[in-house]
């Protein structure tokens, strides 16, 4: 019966995806990390929820303030990241992961206050140890 009625609105489906894609791409950008985002707003809420998780963020900016050196932090916090991610998302595509990891830092700044500069400094190399372009 869902794969009748999925079968049925695919069509529909198929042009609120696209028109929603490209929407949410015109769209000004809601924090400075967005800036460096391939898909944007696309996560924006349900990655919302995960920012306000005090166990994600006590990782993340514990993760922060114990790791001395800069590339092995960026490395931790993309794993913070990505573990967020697969909390937001039950899929297996990588891609979809890293864009919704790339997300979470993009929250994470202004909901801990950190400059505009902090946030897109933080968001890039986040992106850069994932290998998001």
């Amino acid at each position: 019966m869902l794969d009748a009625l999925g079968a049925h609105h695919a069509t529909g489906l198929q042009a609120f995806s696209q028109a929603y894609g490209q929407m949410c791409a015109r769209a000004p950008v809601p924090y400075a990390g967005c800036a460096f985002c391939q898909a944007k707003c696309l996560y924006r809420y349900e990655v919302a929820q995960l920012v306000k998780d005090k166990a994600l963020e006590r990782d993340f900016v514990g993760t922060i303030q114990n790791t001395s050196d800069d590339q092995e932090m960026w490395v931790r916090l993309a794993q913070v990241c990505q573990e967020a991610a697969r909390r937001a998302i039950q899929v297996e595509n990588e891609a979809a992961i890293k864009a919704v990891a790339l997300c979470y830092a993009a929250q994470m700044g202004p909901e801990l206050n950190f400059s505009s500069a902090s946030q897109r400094k933080m968001v890039k190399s986040v992106q850069n140890v994932l290998g998001v372009q």
